[in-house]
C-alpha cells in the first residue's frame, strides 16, 4: 500500500508541474489581457498544488527530480503554435480544447483516489485539487465562450449522460 501511496503523489506531482507550466506558457502568449489574466491565475493555483503535494511525497527525491526533468511539457511547441497568433482566433479555440481536455483527463485521474485513500492528509489534498481542477475547467469553458460565442465545445461533453452514471469503471453492467 505504501508504494501506491507513494506513485498516486508521484503521479499527482508530475501532472501538478505539467499543467503550471501549461498555465504559464498559455498566460506569455495570451492574446489580451482577459486571458493572461485567466491563465496566469490558474497557473498560480496549480504551482500552489504542486507545493503542496511536493511536501508530503513520502518517496525517493532523486527518482522524482529525475522524473521531472525528464518529463515533456505538453505546453511546449504543440500548445505554442495552437495559442500564437492575435489573427488566428481557431488556434485558440483548439488550444483551450486541449487544456480542457486535459484538465478533464486530470479530474479522472484524481477522483479514484479523494473515494479510495484512507490516509485523510492525502485524500483532503487530492480533494482540493480536484475541486480547483473543476474550476478551472469552467473557467475555461467560459473564456471559450467569451472568445467563440458558442457554448458547446466540440468534442468534449458538457454534462456526463445518466448511464455514464450508471456505467461502472471497468465496462460491461454495473452487475457481477
Amino acid at each position: 500500500m505504501e508504494c501506491l501511496l507513494d506513485e498516486a503523489v508521484r503521479v499527482a506531482i508530475l501532472t501538478e508541474k505539467r499543467r503550471h507550466e501549461m498555465y504559464r506558457k498559455m498566460a506569455r502568449l495570451a492574446g489580451d489581457d482577459h486571458a493572461r489574466n485567466l491563465f496566469g491565475r490558474l497557473a498560480e493555483e496549480e504551482a500552489s498544488h504542486l507545493a503542496a503535494f511536493l511536501e508530503v511525497y513520502p518517496g525517493n527525491r532523486c527518482k522524482l527530480n529525475n522524473a521531472l526533468l525528464k518529463q515533456v511539457t505538453l505546453a511546449g511547441e504543440h500548445y505554442q503554435s495552437q495559442a500564437e497568433g492575435n489573427d488566428a482566433p481557431g488556434l485558440k479555440q483548439d488550444a483551450l480544447q486541449l487544456l480542457i481536455r486535459e484538465a478533464q483527463a486530470c479530474i479522472d485521474l484524481y477522483a479514484p483516489f479523494v473515494s479510495c485513500l484512507k490516509e485523510k492528509r492525502l485524500c483532503a489534498l487530492f480533494q482540493r485539487a480536484l475541486e480547483y481542477t473543476n474550476r478551472h475547467v469552467e473557467a475555461m469553458k467560459e473564456e471559450y465562450h467569451r472568445i467563440t460565442g458558442q457554448n458547446a465545445i466540440p468534442g468534449i461533453m458538457t454534462e456526463p449522460s445518466a448511464t455514464d452514471a450508471l456505467s461502472p469503471p471497468w465496462g460491461g453492467t454495473s452487475e457481477r
